[in-house]
């Protein structure tokens, strides 16, 4: 660990003395309350801080490398019992730039990067790897292949095991993650038709340790405008682990911008159980679909409502969500509540405000929970 804080130090140093760059970074303070049941309270208090560089490579400034340092400090009584973590992360290592082919255009990245497939549900991790994109006015070509195994597992959502349980990020400062191939291939045809985009991805998890915990998933998007101020999203995708099995993630959203800085999104996911011809879908990494109680996206249907507010230095936002488990019957589990906020006091401070809610109708599944956090960050 010394020697990679002395290999970002050296970088700065050196680039400074060569190169013209740009650098920042950003201090940042989160306070969680949760009040779960009648006489149960928990707190969490982080604090964190981030370094960032943009390095030109080329004259040009056509290649570039960027890299992020950061180191994040966890203090929780949640209510029993009493932990410390301290976390220190290199989320961003990465040489990126771009090639022109005739009127086409090729974009190119690798080293060390967050990387989300299509539905931003299945895979979101940071991940070492090699992104290509290929451009052109009808046509979209992406590849990436990366290795998950040398980032930190306490800076990350974390992965599922073979049952779809969350694996434990126990330790301090740096933890190796789970090591994972992912492989993602995509094809993308903006503006088909009408201007809708329509867009299918392949992505592939390989296991590396002995428990074979291969996943495989197809997605088929199509998007677009309906009205001027209408537009809509869909998503489907079919996930198999074995090849004699098959599961279903299903999503769709309708977005209506009524005037502007105000807008209104219906949605609704769709996560299968063992019903029909589906097994339980599993994601690679964890997803869930409530900010104060885990439960991931398998065997689940999800409504919700969303109501968004922007003005010029403040952002808000309603959700509403009913959480239904679709195993044997559909039954009613639980509804779900945040409004989350945030305001620009000045161009480099930002204060926020969620408060969270979760109300079961099944007492098996939770108890009532309400969560406030607050928020703070400057940056420099």
């Amino acid at each position: 660990m010394k020697k990679l804080l002395v290999f970002i130090s050296a970088v700065f140093l050196f680039s400074s003395s060569l190169f013209s760059f740009e650098w920042g970074g950003m201090i940042n303070n989160e306070s969680k309350i949760l009040f779960n049941g009648e006489d149960s309270i928990g707190y969490v208090q982080s604090n964190g801080a981030n370094l960032w560089l943009s390095l030109p490579i080329t004259k040009d400034n056509n290649w570039k490398l960027n890299s992020e340092i950061s180191y994040k400090f966890d203090f929780g009584i949640v209510p029993k019992p009493i932990y410390f973590n301290n976390v220190i992360n290199l989320p961003l290592l990465k040489v990126s730039g771009s090639a022109n082919v005739g009127k086409n255009k090729i974009d190119l990245s690798f080293g060390r990067f967050k990387v989300s497939d299509y539905t931003s549900k299945i895979f979101n991790a940071t991940a070492d790897g090699l992104f290509v994109d290929f451009n052109s006015q009808s046509l979209e070509l992406g590849c990436y292949v990366g290795y998950t195994g040398l980032t930190n597992r306490l800076a990350e959502v974390g992965f599922l095991d073979n049952n779809g349980a969350l694996i434990s990020s126990d330790g301090d400062f740096y933890v190796f993650e789970e090591s994972y191939i992912p492989a993602i291939f995509t094809v993308a045809f903006p503006s088909l038709f009408a201007n809708q985009t329509v867009t299918v991805q392949a992505l592939a998890s390989f296991d590396c340790s002995n428990n074979k915990n291969n996943k495989y998933y197809g997605t088929l998007g199509i998007g677009g405008p309906i009205l001027s101020s209408l537009f809509y999203d869909f998503k489907t995708t079919f996930n198999t682990c074995k090849f004699n099995d098959v599961a279903n993630l299903t999503s769709i959203s309708f977005t209506f911008f009524a005037k502007k800085g105000i807008g209104v999104v219906l949605s609704a996911d769709y996560a299968s159980g063992s019903e029909l011809c589906f097994d339980n879908f599993t994601t690679v990494t964890s997803f869930s679909v409530s900010d104060i109680f885990n439960i991931e996206l398998s065997d689940v249907f999800v409504p919700s409502l969303s109501f968004l507010f922007t003005a010029k230095n403040f952002y808000a936002k309603l959700d509403v969500n009913g959480l239904f488990t679709i195993d044997d019957s559909i039954e009613t589990q639980a509804l779900l509540a945040k409004i989350s906020s945030s305001m620009n006091v000045y161009s480099d401070f930002q204060l926020g405000f969620d408060l969270n809610a979760l109300i079961p109708f099944n007492k098996s599944v939770a108890t009532n929970i309400i969560g406030i956090v607050l928020k703070g960050a400057i940056s420099f």
